[in-house]
């Protein structure tokens, strides 16, 4: 088995890999949800090339209605109160534009200064044949649990034209870095 280094960027099916890759996990320097930039900073130069890194990432107009749908079913979510009652287009409105963690990169999961950290980004809309090739790397074979998933209809039925703006607007880097579209 290859040592790995698993950057977890939330909503993108990372606690599914988490709780598989864990058991597996020798990576001394881990903390889920770190960057890789913090990761290369703290190994040496040799260590960080040493493991396979990966990230996996997703559609981020998608994304944003995973965050609205599992904010609003998580009681114990911070933001659940603001927005528990909001429409998905009052949430783009209100909540979007100004929370760190739902306003955050994907890219800055996986790259410092335009330069990719990691082996391979996977993506979240072929999770199976990349976490496939994932396991191929490191020498394992796992099947991926469906853990805190959050039910909801196809994202493009929530946005109208402006929120589809607004959200491509505000994630343009990672739509150009990823390849993605609405």
């Amino acid at each position: 088995m290859r040592d790995f280094l698993f950057i977890h960027i939330p909503k993108n099916a990372g606690q599914s890999m988490q709780q598989v890759l864990k058991p597996h996990d020798r990576c001394k320097h881990r903390e889920y949800t770190t960057k890789a930039c913090v990761y290369f900073n703290r190994m040496s130069a040799d260590e960080f090339r040493s493991v396979f890194s990966f990230a996996f990432v997703r559609n981020p107009w998608d994304r944003q209605v995973s965050f609205y749908e599992f904010i609003r079913k998580t009681p114990t979510h911070s933001l659940h109160k603001d927005t528990v009652g909001l429409s998905f287009y009052e949430y783009i409105h209100t909540i979007f534009p100004y929370h760190p963690v739902v306003f955050e990169y994907q890219k800055g999961y996986t790259h410092s200064c335009d330069k990719q950290l990691v082996n391979f980004v996977g993506r979240f809309e072929n999770i199976e044949e990349d976490f496939d090739f994932v396991c191929s790397k490191i020498g394992l074979k796992l099947q991926l649990p469906k853990i805190n998933t959050t039910p909801h209809g196809h994202y493009r039925e929530y946005y109208c034209e402006e929120t589809q703006r607004m959200v491509g607007d505000a994630f343009i880097d990672d739509i150009t870095t990823f390849g993605y579209d609405f």
